[in-house]
């Protein structure tokens, strides 16, 4: 259960800008959803990963005047995104027939991309001809960039949304 705690605290930090606290009933909302359990039911565990925390110096808890907890991203909380979601630098990524060479698609990572100028303007050029599917279109590129994906990840997609 630990790990699910401090996966699930992890990602709504990550999530939150630098200068933002993550309030406690955030917190068990976002564990509810994600587990389907009640964080009140595992007290003991949430403390024993705060505590892991905050000697790493990954995040610190406070406690608010009214009693309330709040979490803030520690000084250390790169360190512990790299734990978290390491980058791959040697991942390759099959997108189809797209035409051009070793472009860079995140820190580390390159990624053969064969795709003409051309081929992205008339893709484009698809968008602007209708409106409804532009919307479609934008709004799944808008989800793949919540997501996570790299540029190269994303343009991979709309060209495969487009075809």
């Amino acid at each position: 259960m630990k790990e699910k705690i401090e996966k699930v605290l992890f990602k709504k930090l990550r999530e939150l800008p630098s200068n933002k606290a993550l309030l406690w009933p955030d917190f068990q909302v976002a564990f509810d959803v994600a587990t389907g359990a009640s964080l009140s039911d595992h007290l003991e565990e949430v403390q024993e990963v705060a505590d892991t925390l905050e000697k790493s110096d990954y995040a610190r808890f406070e406690q608010l005047p009214n009693g309330m907890p709040r979490i803030t991203k520690g000084v250390d909380f790169d360190k512990w995104e790299n734990e978290m979601a390491p980058t791959n630098p040697g991942s390759s990524l099959n997108i189809g027939s797209l035409n051009a060479q070793n472009v860079q698609v995140g820190d580390q990572n390159t990624m053969n991309v064969n795709i003409t100028p051309q081929e992205f303007i008339e893709a484009l050029e698809k968008l602007q001809k209708d409106p409804e599917k532009a919307k479609s279109v934008l709004s799944q590129l808008n989800d793949f960039a919540k997501q996570g994906l790299s540029f190269g990840q994303t343009v991979a997609k709309f060209i495969g949304l487009m075809s």
